[in-house]
């Protein structure tokens, strides 16, 4: 005989809601299926669910439940991650500007300023604070560079070919 089948993405990670949804997940299968028996089945999950911490509860859960996830929550998280890594970001220069971390992070403020006009949806503001606190809490020059570059596309800088066409 199978199990009760219960998504537990798109439910409160609280044990209780949890505890609460297997519930309802157990009655709507024992009215499926007559020989599932919910009475003892839900007292000895909760009786076992209650016996440990949070892990111990989600095992029992998974003892008790067949667990599935919905895919186009699943395909909508993903797409969500893909934009946010691809996202269109301030531009900034570092090399050939001063490369001192404060110069750069004044350099940062204009730019993302610069960004939020074109872009009303970019919150300068909230980026650069949090930029700022994260380079202020670094602990090397490399580190806060990288920081940096998180939040930023970094401009090549331009070649001397760039600069002058000399028609060769």
């Amino acid at each position: 005989m199978g199990k009760p089948k219960i998504d537990l993405t798109t439910i409160d990670g609280n044990v209780f809601v949890i505890m609460a949804n297997v519930r309802r997940v157990m009655i709507n299968y024992s009215r499926e299926n007559k020989s599932y028996n919910f009475k003892s089945n839900f007292e000895d999950f909760e009786k076992e669910a209650m016996s440990g911490d949070y892990d111990n509860a989600i095992q029992t859960v998974m003892k008790y439940c067949d667990i599935y996830y919905d895919e186009n929550i699943v395909r909508y998280e993903s797409e969500t991650e893909e934009i946010i890594k691809n996202k269109e970001k301030p531009t900034i220069r570092l090399i050939g500007e001063d490369g001192n971390v404060f110069s750069i992070l004044g350099r940062a403020n204009t730019s993302m300023r610069q960004f939020s006009i074109k872009n009303k949806w970019y919150d300068y503001k909230f980026e650069f604070e949090e930029l700022e606190k994260k380079v202020k809490g670094s602990e090397s020059y490399e580190e806060a560079l990288s920081i940096i570059m998180d939040y930023f596309k970094v401009e090549e800088p331009m070649s001397y070919d760039d600069d002058y066409d000399i028609g060769m």
